[in-house]
């Protein structure tokens, strides 16, 4: 038999040669291969396997007998690919670990060798395969082809891991780092409610125009990681206030407000805790500027004769907080901060809640007016203008589209 090359391992080569073959060469049929020896020589990256096997041979129906010697030649394998599957890792006893953060306790490692004829082989679970930790090596243990943190150690930092192949391929390793990560700190904050993209934390509560009504907020709580990776944790705390006759917590997480005085709201979440303090003010904010908008498709109110589309109106008060839909605050109303008018209510005409009704076709554009409520005459006063359309479908009584009146 003449010199052959593979790319497999020594034990893959083993079991190829354990099975029965059937082949044919120049009319010689081999019908099985006998596996008598096996040496194996290891040199830099290059395996020699030699094996000397009996063949059985029927040639012109005759049996006979025979032995043959193969040499397989392993190719040179030229270089490896070692990756982590978490590049972050954490202690089992850590709140890192906890489902709502879900850092893992370990990482596994993958060992890919390439050889020189291009082709690759999974050396990850071969035994032939060696993991040292190089770096970190109080952190973490290796466990078959795993990283795993040490829930016995203290601190945080980088893990690096090398394999080798001592036996197989002695000039051969590569590296990969893991970090070990632990909790670090809560962070409470309070946000306007409803919130908006733009919206700051606030630690004061104000009444809104001459409602007697307060503002809401919401609750933000965020854990951080050694790394100072942030973790939103709203969803998993627990909220809770010191005098709820105060500002009480209405699930999930908003804070309402029922008179003036100071609170703090405590959040905690896998036995840790953290604190903000809110105050209840007695002053008044108002409406400093005011923007009307509609889901009208081309501004134009189009239906039979009583429609209805709510107008929408975006206030921005003395504190410079926010209220982007009053339809979201159902604490409050439109009527609490705005008055409404339509320049021809007799074909469209909008209540004090700011629902548009439509009543007729008109031939141009007719406009809705918002303007913040003055309290009596205690608050400036600003107003929007929304131009809208007004138009019945077609075929329908009352319809008559004669175009302009000039």
């Amino acid at each position: 038999l003449s010199q052959i090359s593979s790319t497999e391992t020594q034990v893959a080569l083993r079991s190829a040669i354990s099975r029965a073959v059937n082949l044919t060469i120049d009319r010689v049929q081999i019908v099985s291969f006998t596996e008598r020896n096996v040496t194996l020589n290891e040199t830099n990256y290059q395996t020699q396997v030699g094996l000397v096997v009996s063949i059985d041979v029927i040639n012109g129906g005759e049996i006979a007998s025979g032995d043959g010697t193969a040499l397989i030649t392993m190719p040179a394998a030229n270089a490896v690919t070692f990756t982590a599957a978490n590049p972050k890792i954490t202690r089992s006893t850590d709140i890192a670990s906890s489902s709502a953060i879900a850092i893992p306790t370990s990482s596994l490692l993958t060992t890919v060798v390439k050889f020189v004829t291009g082709t690759t082989q999974d050396y990850s679970s071969d035994s032939r395969t060696k993991y040292t930790i190089i770096s970190g090596t109080s952190l973490a243990f290796i466990s078959g082809r795993s990283i795993v943190a040490d829930p016995t150690s203290s601190g945080n930092g980088a893990i690096t891991v090398m394999v080798s192949f001592p036996s197989t391929f002695p000039l051969l390793n590569a590296t990969v780092t893991v970090q070990l990560v632990t909790f670090d700190r809560f962070l409470l904050l309070a946000y306007p409610f409803p919130t908006y993209a733009s919206a700051q934390p606030v630690q004061s509560l104000y009444q809104v125009q001459c409602t007697g009504k307060f503002q809401r907020a919401s609750l933000d709580l965020t854990g951080y990681l050694s790394d100072n990776t942030p973790y939103s944790l709203t969803g998993a705390a627990t909220f809770v206030s010191s005098n709820s006759s105060i500002v009480a917590i209405q699930t999930p997480n908003i804070l309402v407000a029922t008179q003036t005085g100071q609170v703090a709201i405590s959040a905690s979440y896998s036995g840790q805790s953290s604190v903000v303090a809110i105050r209840i003010n007695a002053t008044s904010i108002y409406v400093t500027s005011l923007t009307l908008s509609n889901a009208l498709v081309s501004s134009t109110l189009t239906g039979i004769i009583g429609t209805e589309s709510t107008i929408l109106a975006n206030a921005v008060f003395s504190d410079n907080t926010q209220l982007t839909s009053v339809a979201a605050a159902p604490w409050l109303s439109m009527s609490d901060l705005f008055t409404f008018s339509s320049s021809v209510p007799s074909v469209v005409n909008i209540s004090s809640e700011g629902v548009m009704k439509l009543r007729a076709n008109y031939h141009t554009s007719l406009s809705i007016t918002a303007s913040s409520q003055s309290c009596g005459g205690l608050l400036p006063v600003v107003s929007d203008v929304e131009p809208i359309y007004a138009n019945l479908l077609q075929n329908f009584e009352g319809d008559v589209d004669l175009g302009s009146t000039t």
